[in-house]
């Protein structure tokens, strides 16, 4: 059976935040889709919660596989996808109402794009706002954007399902698999475009008794990004912006650390690349004093 849309939701250990994940695309005002859940070895309640409330229901599609992380977990529900398009979601945020219809809506009037990315409202720590309404926001629709750190939230991304299902989701790059999808989807020729309306709710949050968020475990999430970084410089577009954040982000590490003298080279590095940076001017100083 056909349908046009795969929403895929591939969850850990979120037996209560995925309930409120699946119930927001289950509300869509979009009907043609089906929604395929892939749970990634969850050690909690979460197979029974699912049958509980969602044995009925037609368009839940339930998968159960051996903890292989969140790009497998992804490539599992790929492989079973039926529809002409394929949406994300992570099990801890939401989707707005409209979020489908906008999104294939924006998709279908662009013949020449593979990949729609919408805008996001925060919710919870991260405070107000909107991540298209952020300073430093950058779309990740070039080499020259992803050279400057561009990303998107799984969550706001719908694309047509032969283009995601050619080129998979890596675990190399556990907490930026993601980030290296775009990566690869750009350096593939696809073309990526921006709709401007706020349909998914990004939650911050601690965990609240479930799974963390990939970004609180900052260590991991910081070395993903920065061996991201140097996995695709060859390819950049800016390679000086691309060797500064990488020291920048291995130095922010050390730091935080208070491995002072280990992040004293990537300070160096960072402020040589980028001599108006205060901060990377007064850290370097710091770490002349500090061991």
């Amino acid at each position: 059976m056909s349908t046009r849309v795969s929403v895929l939701i591939p969850t850990f250990n979120r037996a209560r935040m995925v309930c409120e994940a699946i119930g927001s695309a289950l509300a869509q005002t979009f009907r043609d889709f089906e929604l395929i859940l892939v749970d990634d070895g969850s050690t909690d309640d979460t197979a029974e919660v699912i049958r509980s409330r969602y044995g009925d229901e037609p368009r839940l599609r339930y998968f159960a596989q051996e903890n292989g992380g969140t790009a497998s977990a992804r490539n599992f529900g790929l492989r079973h996808a039926r529809g002409e398009y394929l949406a994300l979601l992570d099990s801890d945020d939401i989707y707005l109402p409209r979020h489908l219809e906008s999104q294939v809506a924006c998709l279908e009037a662009h013949g020449d794009v593979d990949l729609v990315i919408c805008d996001a409202r925060y919710e919870g720590s991260e405070g107000d706002g909107t991540i298209f309404g952020a300073r430093a926001y950058r779309l990740p629709d070039s080499v020259e954007a992803m050279s400057k750190a561009a990303w998107a939230l799984p969550g706001t991304m719908l694309m047509r399902t032969d283009a995601a299902r050619a080129l998979g989701f890596q675990s190399e790059f556990d907490h930026a698999e993601d980030t290296d999808f775009l990566w690869r989807f750009i350096l593939a020729g696809h073309k990526i475009r921006a709709n401007p309306e706020i349909l998914t709710v990004y939650r911050h949050h601690d965990g609240l008794g479930a799974a963390p968020q990939k970004s609180h475990e900052w260590e991991r999430f910081e070395l993903d990004q920065a061996r991201l970084m140097e996995h695709y410089l060859p390819a950049a577009g800016n390679p000086r912006d691309m060797i500064c954040a990488i020291h920048r982000r291995r130095a922010e590490v050390h730091i935080r650390k208070g491995e002072w003298r280990q992040a004293r080279p990537h300070l160096w590095q960072w402020w040589r690349r980028k001599p108006d940076s205060s901060k990377a001017l007064r850290w370097l100083i710091l770490s002349l004093f500090r061991q």
